[in-house]
């Protein structure tokens, strides 16, 4: 059975790397003229860089991942592409041992085969988009 990812979109980890990309990326662009002609500051700026990559790049690096945040959350399972589903879009979620679907109040359903996810997982997804759905709609 294959593990699903969950991921906190607002967590300090991720907010620790952000800022310290933003302030490897300033300090490549605003020089220092000391060293504004040393690798250093091309280094500290690839650095910037590479750590936005990290933050924004982490969803590739499991085949079921799931960001979640107080507005709702990404999926990816098995794509390339993942799917936003805000909260209060939601208007009614199915789970049985093959799909989980997720039909929206507009009508569109995503539909995602969680056949080789642990239940553990499963149950754990499903209760946070129950709490969060019961939450918005009343």
């Amino acid at each position: 059975m294959k593990k699903i990812y969950f991921d906190k979109a607002n967590s300090w980890f991720n907010g620790i790397l952000i800022i310290s990309a933003l302030i490897c990326i300033f300090f490549g662009i605003w020089k220092i003229s000391e060293i504004s002609d040393s690798g250093w500051v091309k280094m500290i700026n690839l650095l910037g860089y590479t750590l936005l990559l990290i933050v924004t790049g982490k969803m590739y690096l499991w085949k079921y991942y799931i960001n979640c945040n107080r507005r709702g959350m990404v999926l990816r399972f098995k794509t390339l592409v993942p799917k936003t589903v805000a909260y209060h879009e939601i208007g009614h979620i199915d789970v049985n041992n093959e799909f989980l679907t997720i039909r929206k109040k507009n009508g569109n359903r995503l539909k995602f085969d969680i056949k080789e996810i642990r239940k553990t997982d499963v149950w754990k997804l499903k209760s946070i988009l129950t709490k969060h759905t019961v939450a918005n709609n009343g």
